[in-house]
């Protein structure tokens, strides 16, 4: 069974806007109609025997003004469909997209209850009643409100965070001119990902140059990478050969220098890794290393990254 256009308010009792629940049973008689041919009539029709089908009914019905949309959906023989209708003087008519199927009664905030009728293709002919009682209703006009207020909180929140933000960029990059290392890192991650201030990847690399040169770890390996990244697009061997030493000068940093992972590993693993990596591929006139890079993948498989363990075991199978 399946949906209609549906008319007004305040017979209903609904507010302009809402979302409206509705359940309850059914019961309908399915009377079928067979087919016979004769000599004389060509085909005709003639009513064949008829069924009862009972069962539970949901409508999940959008009121705006007048107009309905409902989704009907239910056990025994109810096909679920999608409707749409009008409420008018307190009467609810639902019907589907084929015009074949009609829910049609009073309706209001105590439930909606009336007839069904339905022919299809096949002139199959349904008839009954269904009673509902409403089990919820949703006012469109306060879900409305609500979100205008969400979104307008959003706003103040997002605005706030600016704020926080700018404050917290200023006060790192007060400590870091000062001298302070973490402040330092801070700052060029500030810079990176445009918290506080704009993107700026040139500030980003030049505060992690500066906290590395002081032996953060984890800035040297942010470094190495801008500096590896930007000698392979550019296949230039001077940078690539500059990434190198800061890869394996961030292996050896104070383990305390970098940040906890998420994984709980050493941060010196990471810088291993692609020590590991740059010494066993090369990069034009820089050559490749295997003992070296062997000597990496080994260190930075102890302290549990997967990939040096995979790349440790081709190695050692040549």
């Amino acid at each position: 069974m399946a949906g209609a256009p549906a008319a007004a308010q305040n017979e209903g009792g609904f507010p302009p806007k809402a979302t409206i629940v509705f359940t309850g049973n059914y019961a309908v008689e399915l009377q079928k109609k067979r087919q016979s041919r004769s000599k004389d009539m060509g085909q005709i029709l003639f009513g064949g025997p008829s069924q009862l089908l009972e069962g539970t009914l949901r409508l999940d019905m959008q009121v705006e003004g007048e107009a309905l949309r409902a989704r009907v959906t239910g056990t025994g023989g109810v096909r679920a469909d999608s409707m749409t209708g009008t409420v008018r003087k307190g009467i609810c008519r639902l019907t589907d997209s084929r015009q074949t199927v009609v829910y049609e009664g009073p309706c209001g905030r105590r439930g909606f209850d009336g007839s069904i009728s339905s022919t299809d293709a096949n002139s199959n002919i349904v008839k009954g009643r269904f009673r509902t009682t409403m089990q919820s209703l949703t006012d469109g006009a306060e879900v409305d409100r609500q979100r205008q207020i969400a979104v307008q909180q959003a706003r103040e929140d997002k605005q706030a965070d600016k704020v926080y933000a700018a404050r917290y960029f200023l006060g790192l990059k007060s400590r870091a001119e000062a001298g302070d290392t973490v402040a330092m890192r801070d700052l060029a991650d500030a810079y990176d990902e445009g918290v506080g201030t704009g993107h700026d990847k040139a500030a980003a690399e030049l505060w992690w140059g500066r906290a590395a040169a002081k032996g953060d770890g984890w800035s040297g390996y942010q470094l190495a990478s801008v500096v590896l990244s930007r000698g392979l697009d550019n296949e230039d061997v001077v940078e690539v050969r500059r990434a190198k030493t800061l890869f394996e000068r961030c292996a050896t940093a104070n383990p305390d220098s970098f940040p906890k992972l998420k994984s709980g590993m050493p941060g010196q693993a990471l810088c291993e890794e692609r020590a590991g990596t740059i010494a066993m591929l090369g990069f034009k006139t820089l050559p490749a290393d295997v003992p070296a890079a062997r000597r990496w993948f080994q260190s930075c498989s102890n302290r549990g990254l997967a990939s040096c363990r995979e790349e440790l075991a081709k190695l050692n199978s040549k």
